[in-house]
C-alpha cells in the first residue's frame, strides 16, 4: 500500500481496469460449476497472491464501494481488506491507518437495507477488525460515530451496528481472540464505558473516562429502547421481526458481562420479557436464552437483586409465563422444530430462575411476587412428556427441597405430586416395549444413537432419584409413608392379577418387572434422603422414629411375604431387604435375620437351558452372594450369635443341592466373614476357624505339578487345555469360516468346551481371588479386622506370588505372536479374532446391556461360543490376578515389603502389556493405578523405581502405537461400509479411554498433595513420608524420562480432553527446571514446544489453542533467559522474522497475565495456526495450499464420472493470464 496505491482523499482513488477484469473472471472461473480443475486452482493462487500485494487495500475499498459491481467482486473486495487490516495492520503508517478507517467509515456509510447481509456482516467485521486494533489508542471518537450512524442511519446501517456491537464485545469477552486479548485491558475498559448507563455507573467511578463516550443512555440503553420499539411494530413486519433477532443477539453479547447495575437500570429483563410474547418463535427463543444468561449471573447487591427479579416474579407476569409454556405445545411425533428448542430453553430458564432466587427469597418478601404460580408452572414444566424439557425443572425442585430458604407451605403442599411423578419417571425407557406413549416418542425423536439416549436416561434417573432423596430428607416422616404405600398398593394388585409363568416366552424386561424395579428405586431413594435427614436432624424423637420403624418393618415383611415369579423380582426384593435392613433397621438383628432367611430359602423353578428365563435365574443368584457378603461386612457380630444354626444350614444346602464351584466359594466366603470381621469370639479361635479356609487354597498353590506346569508358555497351555484348543481350531479349518456364530459346533466342540470349563474350576485362582477379597473388602487400617487379616496371610504370600505372577505372565503372554510358534500363518488372524474380548460399555456400544448379554447367551453353542470361553479362560486368568495383586495391595507392609518382588510384578505385568487390546491395557491401568497410589512413601524407591519406568515404557508404546494406527487407518479408509466404520468409531472411542486413563495416572503421580503422616513411623521414615509423590518422580532421573516422553507424544494426539490435561502436567514442571538440571530443560524446551507448536498448526487442536500457547509462552518466558533454544525453534517457523520474535519476546518478559501472554503468542503465530472447520475457506493465509494433488485429482475423476460433461466457459485464455 504504498507508491501511487493510496492517495490522500479516496476521491483520488484509481485502479486498473484490467485488474479488476481480471479479478472478476478469477471469480467467474471459481463460481461457475463447469470450470476444469486446474482453471478453477490456477484463478484461486492469482486471488491469494492478490491479497499479498501492497495494492490489496487499494484495490479492496475502489471494488467494494463501487455498486456496480458484482456481489461476487464486492464480497471478494472486502476480503482484501481484511488480509490488510489482519496481518499487515502494524506495519502501516499512521496515515495509512487513517485512511483505511476513513475507507471503512465509507462503507459503513453507504450500506442500505437492500445490500446482501453477509456484505453488511463483513463490513461490521472488518469495523471490529480495526476497533480492536487501534480503538481507545488512536482511534477515541469511535462510540461517537457508530451513535450517529445509528441515529441518523436507515434500517440497514443499524442492523450494521448491531453486528459491530455483537463482534465486538464477542472477540473482547468470549472469544480467545489474540488481537482483542493483546489490548483487553484498554478493549473491555471501553466497552464497558460505551455500554453502560450513566445512571449506572457508581460515584468515584473512572470508567467513563476511559474512552470518551456520547450520549447518557448507553448502548445498553439504546438496544433496549430500540427492542421496544421493533416490539411495538408486531411480527407482522418481518423486517421487525429480524431487527428483534439481532438486537437480542446483541444484548445476549453483553449481558454475561455488563454490570447487574446497569442490566437493572435499562430494564433489560423487562424488555427481554416483553419479547416472549412476540409472536415469532426465533424472537421467543433467543429472549429466553438472553434472560437464562441475566439469570445465570451473580447479583451482589441486594437492591439490583429486587429490581430485576420483582418484575419477573409479579403475578401477572407469572401468569404470563405460564400462558406462554401453554401456548407453546409441540407433536411428539414431529413438527416445529423451532418450538421445541424453545420448550427446552424455556425450560432451562425456569430453572435458572429459581436458582437465582432460592437463597434470597427472603429480600422479595416486601414485593408483589406469585410464588405458588410459579412453583405451578415449574410442576408443570416438571411433568412434560418430553424428559429434556422437564429434566431442568426437576433439578430445580431438588434444589428447593435441599435450600433451608426454601421452606414455604408452597413447597410442601408439591410434596406429594412430585413424589408421584418421581417415582413414575424411575423407570427405565429404554427397555419398554410396545408402549405408544409420547415419552417414548420425544426420546425416538431427540437422540439419534441408543448410547446417547442411554445416557441421557441415567442421568434423568439420577435426577428423579435425587429429587425423592430431598423431599424425604426435608419431610422424612411424611413422604417416606407415602412413598412406601403407594409401592403397596402397586405390589398388592400386581400379585392379584400377575398370570402364571411361562418360562419359554420368559422376557426380561417385562413390564411388571420394570414397574416394580422403578418403584423400589423410589424406596431405595427415600433410604438415603432418610440417612441423611437422621443425620442432620440433631435430637432424635424416639417415639416418632419408633412409629416409623415400625411401619418400615411391617413393610417389608409384608413384601418379602409376597409370591413372585419373576426371579428378576425376586432379586430385586432381596436387594431393598439388605439395603433396608442394614440402614434404617439396622439395629434391628431380627430384620436382618428374616432377609438372610429369605435368601438362603430362594429356590426359583428351573428353566430351559440357555433361556432368558435361566439366564434371570443366574441373574437373581448373583444378587444373592453379594447381598449375604455384605450383611456379613456390615452386622458380623449379629450373625454371629447365629453362627452355628447358619453353618448347620449351609453345609445342609452344599450337601443336598446341586451346587457349583462358585456358590460354593460364595457361601465359605460368607462364613468366613463373619469370623473375620466379629468382635464376639475369641482370637485364637478366630484364626484357627480362618485357617480352616485358607490352608487348602495354599497347598493348592504349592502343588509340584502347577509349578512345573507354569515354568513354560507351553505348560500353561496344557494345564488349561488352550493346546487342544489350537488343535481344534486347526483341524476343522476355522480361518476359513467368516462368522463364527453362524457355526454350530459338533460333539469334539462342544466336549472341549467343557474341558476348557473344568480345568478352569480346578485352579487355585478363583477362590484366592474371593477369600483375599473378603478378607480386605471396606477394610480400614488401624482395625481389629486388618490385624487379624495381616496375620492370616503373612506366610501365605510369599508362597502365592511365584505362581501366580507366572500365571499372570503367561496369560499376557497369550496376546503376544511371537509365543505362537506352532501355530501356522493363516490361523494368527484367526487367534486375534479369539482374543478380542465382546464386551458392553455404555455410550459405546450399540443396543443395551440386556440385548448384549442375550445374543452373547444365543451363540453359546457355537464356534464364538468356544472362542468365548478360550478367551474367557484367559481373562479370568488376567483379571483375577489383578484383583489379586490389588487386594494384596491393601494389607501394605506385607505386599510391599517383599524385598524381590518389584523386578518380577513389573515384568510379568508389563513385559507383553503392548500386545492386549485398548481394552484390556485400560483395565489393567486401572488396577495398577491402585497399587500405585497405595504404596507407603517409605517402599516408594524400592518398590516403584521399576514398576513406574518399565509401566510408562510400555504406555508410552503401547498407546502411540494405537494413535499412530488410527490416524493411518482414517486417511485410508473408505466409508462405504457402515459395520466398519462402526467397528472403527468403537476402537477410536476404547482408545481414548485408555489414553485418559494413563494421562489420568500422569496427573495423579504429578500432583503435589501431602499425606497423614503414620505417628507410627520413625524419624527416618517421617521424613520420607513428607516426600510427596510428585518429588519422588521428579527425583528419579529413570522415571521421569518415561513420563516425559509419554507426556510429549501426548501432546500430538487426538483428544483434546487429554491433550489439555498434559498442557497443565507441563506447566506444573517447566518451572521445576529453570535453575538446574540442564539437560532436562534442553529436552524439554526442544520437544515440548517442537510439539506444541505442531498442535498448534494442526486443525483438530483449535479447541485447545489458548492453552497450546499459554504453554508456548510459558516455556519462552521461564527458559529463554537461560536458554536461547526457544528462540531457534521460534525462528526456524517459516515465515518468521528475527524482528518479530524479538519484539513478542520482550513483551512476553513485561505481559501482566497470562491472556497476554497467550494474545502475543497467539499473534505471533497467526500463519501456522489450525483453523476450524467453520472457518475454513472464509480467509485463506497465503502459506495455506487451496488443494493438495491428491485432493484435485479426485475432484477432477469426479467431475469426470459426471452424466453430462461440460467444458470451461471460454474466458479469454484466462489461465494463461493467472499463470
Amino acid at each position: 500500500m504504498n507508491g501511487g496505491g493510496v492517495v490522500n482523499g479516496q476521491e483520488g482513488i484509481q485502479v486498473d481496469p484490467s485488474a479488476v477484469q481480471r479479478i472478476q473472471q478469477a471469480l467467474e472461473v471459481i463460481y461457475a460449476p463447469n470450470s476444469r480443475n486446474d482453471t478453477r486452482n490456477q484463478a484461486q493462487i492469482f486471488l491469494d497472491q492478490l491479497k499479498t500485494s501492497n495494492e490489496a487495500p487499494h484495490y479492496g475499498f475502489a471494488l467494494a464501494s463501487d455498486k456496480s459491481q458484482p456481489v461476487t467482486v464486492r464480497y471478494y473486495a472486502l476480503q482484501l481488506l481484511e488480509h490488510g487490516i489482519r496481518f499487515n495492520w502494524p506495519e502501516y503508517s499512521e496515515e495509512q491507518k487513517e485512511m483505511i478507517r476513513s475507507w471503512e467509515l465509507a462503507l459503513a456509510g453507504s450500506v442500505t437495507e437492500s445490500d446482501q447481509t453477509y456484505l453488511r456482516n463483513k463490513i461490521g467485521q472488518l469495523w471490529a477488525d480495526i476497533a480492536k486494533r487501534s480503538w481507545g489508542a488512536d482511534w477515541q471518537n469511535m462510540d461517537e460515530l457508530l451513535v450517529d450512524l445509528w441515529s441518523n442511519g436507515n434500517r440497514g446501517q443499524r442492523d450494521l451496528c448491531l453486528n459491530i456491537l455483537e463482534t465486538l464485545v464477542g472477540d473482547v469477552f468470549a472469544r480467545e481472540d489474540a488481537i482483542a486479548g493483546l489490548r483487553n485491558a484498554v478493549l473491555s475498559k471501553a466497552c464497558i464505558t460505551i455500554f453502560t448507563p450513566v445512571a449506572a455507573i457508581p460515584e468515584n467511578s473512572d470508567t467513563a473516562e476511559t474512552v470518551p463516550r456520547h450520549g447518557n443512555e448507553g448502548w445498553l440503553g439504546r438496544l433496549v429502547i430500540f427492542l421496544q420499539e421493533c416490539l411495538a411494530v408486531g411480527p407482522q413486519d418481518a423486517g421487525a421481526a429480524d431487527c428483534a433477532l439481532r438486537t437480542l443477539a446483541a444484548l445476549k453479547a453483553c449481558v454475561t458481562w455488563i454490570s447487574p447495575r446497569s442490566i437493572a437500570v435499562a430494564k433489560v429483563v423487562e424488555s427481554v420479557g416483553q419479547a416472549l410474547t412476540f409472536d415469532n418463535v426465533s424472537v421467543r427463543l433467543i429472549a429466553t436464552e438472553c434472560l437464562q444468561l441475566i439469570f445465570s449471573r451473580q447479583f451482589r447487591e441486594d437492591q439490583d437483586f429486587v429490581q430485576v427479579f420483582s418484575p419477573v416474579l409479579h403475578p401477572a407476569t407469572v401468569q404470563l409465563l405460564l400462558q406462554i409454556y401453554e401456548f407453546t405445545q409441540v407433536d411428539p411425533e414431529g413438527g416445529d422444530d423451532e418450538a421445541y428448542t424453545f420448550l427446552q430453553k424455556f425450560s432451562e430458564m425456569i430453572s435458572s430462575l429459581q436458582s437465582s432466587i432460592e437463597n434470597r427469597l427472603s429480600l422479595l418478601s416486601n414485593s408483589d411476587i406469585d410464588i405458588l404460580s410459579f412453583l405451578k408452572l415449574l410442576f408443570f414444566v416438571a411433568r412434560h412428556d418430553s424428559l429434556i424439557v422437564s429434566a431442568p425443572a426437576i433439578t430445580a425442585w431438588t434444589r428447593i427441597f435441599r435450600s433451608p430458604y426454601m421452606n414455604l407451605p408452597e413447597v410442601t403442599t408439591s410434596m406429594p405430586e412430585l413424589l408421584a411423578l418421581a417415582s413414575e419417571r424411575l423407570i427405565k425407557y429404554e427397555a419398554l416395549k410396545d408402549d405408544d406413549s409420547a415419552t417414548l416418542k420425544y426420546l425416538d425423536a431427540d437422540f439419534d444413537t441408543l448410547p446417547e439416549k442411554h445416557a441421557f436416561l441415567g442421568n434423568y434417573r439420577r435426577f428423579c432419584g435425587g429429587l425423592i432423596e430431598s423431599v424425604v430428607r426435608r419431610k422424612p416422616y411424611e413422604a417416606f409413608p407415602f412413598i412406601l404405600n403407594a409401592v403397596d398398593i402397586f405390589l398388592n394388585e400386581l400379585v392379584r392379577n400377575q398370570a402364571p409363568l411361562d418360562v419359554n416366552t420368559y422376557d426380561k424386561n417385562q413390564t411388571p418387572f420394570l414397574k416394580v424395579d422403578a418403584h423400589f428405586l423410589a424406596v431405595e431413594s427415600a433410604i438415603k434422603g432418610f440417612m441423611k435427614a437422621s443425620v442432620a436432624e440433631g435430637p432424635i424423637d424416639a417415639n416418632r422414629r419408633g412409629e416409623f420403624e415400625a411401619l418400615l418393618e411391617n413393610w417389608l415383611v409384608s413384601v418379602l411375604n409376597m409370591q413372585f415369579e419373576d426371579p428378576l423380582i425376586r432379586r430385586r426384593v432381596i436387594q431393598l431387604a439388605v439395603s433396608i435392613s442394614t440402614t434404617i433397621l439396622e439395629h434391628k438383628p431380627e430384620m436382618m435375620l428374616k432377609t438372610l432367611e429369605h435368601i438362603l430359602f430362594t429356590r426359583p423353578k428351573e428353566g430351559p437351558p440357555n433361556s432368558a428365563y435361566s439366564e434371570a435365574v443366574k441373574d437373581l443368584q448373583t444378587v444373592c452372594y453379594p447381598e449375604m457378603q455384605r450383611l456379613a461386612v456390615l452386622m458380623p457380630d449379629s450373625l454371629m450369635n447365629v453362627y452355628d444354626q447358619l453353618k448347620l444350614k449351609i453345609d445342609e444346602i452344599l450337601a443336598k443341592e446341586a451346587v457349583d464351584d462358585r456358590q460354593s466359594i460364595a457361601y465359605h466366603t460368607f462364613l468366613f466373614t463373619i469370623n473375620h470381621r466379629t468382635s464376639n469370639i475369641d482370637p485364637d479361635l478366630q484364626l484357627t476357624r480362618l485357617r480352616t479356609y485358607i490352608q487348602p487354597i495354599q497347598a493348592q498353590w504349592q502343588l509340584p505339578e502347577l509349578t512345573n506346569a507354569l515354568g513354560s508358555f507351553n505348560g500353561f497351555c496344557n494345564l488349561l487345555g488352550l493346546d487342544k484348543a489350537q488343535q481344534y481350531l486347526i483341524s476343522h479349518r476355522v480361518h476359513e469360516i467368516k462368522d463364527f456364530s453362524s457355526c454350530p459346533l459338533d460333539a469334539e466342540g462342544l466336549a472341549l468346551q467343557a474341558d476348557l470349563q473344568e480345568k478352569l474350576k480346578l485352579l487355585p485362582i478363583r477362590p484366592t481371588k474371593a477369600f483375599l477379597g473378603v478378607s480386605t473388602d471396606k477394610l480400614t487400617n488401624p482395625s481389629r479386622a486388618y490385624t487379624v487379616a495381616c496375620e492370616l496371610w503373612r506366610e501365605t504370600f510369599v508362597q502365592i506370588l511365584p505362581n501366580l505372577l507366572n500365571f499372570l505372565q503367561h496369560a499376557h503372554g497369550f496376546h503376544n505372536p511371537e509365543n505362537w510358534g506352532g501355530l501356522p500363518q493363516e490361523f494368527q488372524p484367526v487367534i486375534r479374532k479369539v482374543l478380542t474380548d465382546r464386551f458392553w460399555q455404555s455410550g459405546i456400544s450399540g443396543g443395551s446391556r440386556d440385548q448384549f448379554y442375550e445374543n452373547v447367551n444365543k451363540t453359546k453353542t457355537t464356534l464364538e461360543g468356544l472362542a468365548s470361553t478360550i478367551r474367557g479362560t484367559i481373562r479370568m486368568i488376567r483379571e483375577s490376578c489383578y484383583s489379586i495383586l490389588w487386594c494384596m495391595s491393601r494389607l501394605d507392609n506385607l505386599f510391599y515389603g517383599i524385598e524381590a518382588l518389584p523386578a518380577p510384578l513389573s515384568n510379568a505385568l508389563f513385559a507383553d502389556a503392548h500386545c492386549l487390546s485398548s481394552h484390556q491395557m485400560s483395565i489393567l491401568l486401572n488396577m495398577t493405578r491402585y497399587i500405585i497410589e497405595d504404596c507407603p512413601p517409605h517402599y516408594r524407591s524400592h518398590f516403584l523405581t521399576p514398576f513406574l519406568t518399565t509401566l510408562f515404557g510400555q504406555v508410552d508404546r503401547k498407546i502411540t502405537n494405537e494413535w499412530a494406527v488410527l490416524s493411518q487407518r482414517t486417511q485410508s479408509s473408505s466409508l462405504d461400509n457402515e459395520d466398519q466404520l462402526a467397528e472403527e468409531m468403537k476402537e477410536e472411542s476404547i482408545l481414548r479411554q485408555l489414553t485418559y486413563i494413563a494421562v489420568l495416572m500422569v496427573t495423579s503421580i504429578l500432583e503435589a498433595t501431602p499425606r497423614i503422616t503414620d505417628p507410627s513411623l520413625s524419624p527416618a521414615q517421617v521424613n520420607l513420608e513428607d516426600e510427596s509423590m510428585r518429588r519422588f518422580v521428579l527425583s528419579r532421573d529413570g522415571i521421569l524420562e518415561k513420563v516425559i516422553l509419554f507426556c510429549i507424544h501426548a501432546l500430538r494426539m487426538h483428544d483434546s480432553r487429554c491433550c489439555g490435561m498434559i498442557i497443565r502436567v507441563f506447566r506444573s514442571l517447566i518451572p521445576e527446571f529453570v535453575k538446574d538440571r540442564e539437560e532436562i530443560r534442553e529436552f524439554l524446551c526442544r520437544e515440548v514446544l517442537t510439539a506444541s507448536i505442531d498442535s498448534l498448526h494442526d486443525d483438530y487442536f483449535v479447541d485447545v489453542q489458548r492453552d497450546l500457547a499459554q504453554l508456548i509462552a510459558t516455556v519462552y518466558v521461564l527458559y529463554s533467559p537461560v536458554s536461547d533454544t526457544p528462540r531457534q525453534i521460534l525462528l526456524s517457523l517459516p515465515g518468521m522474522t528475527e524482528d518479530r520474535v524479538d519484539n513478542c519476546a520482550k513483551r512476553l518478559m513485561t505481559a501482566n497475565s497470562s491472556r497476554v501472554q497467550r494474545a502475543y503468542i497467539l499473534n505471533l503465530l497467526e500463519n501456522i495456526r489450525g483453523v476450524p472447520l467453520s472457518e475454513k475457506g472464509k480467509l485463506q493465509i497465503p502459506k495455506k495450499q487451496t488443494s493438495s494433488g491428491a485432493q484435485a485429482a479426485q475432484r477432477q475423476a469426479e467431475m469426470e464420472k459426471r452424466s453430462v460433461k461440460q467444458e470451461s466457459p471460454d474466458l479469454g485464455g484466462i489461465a494463461d493470464m493467472f499463470a
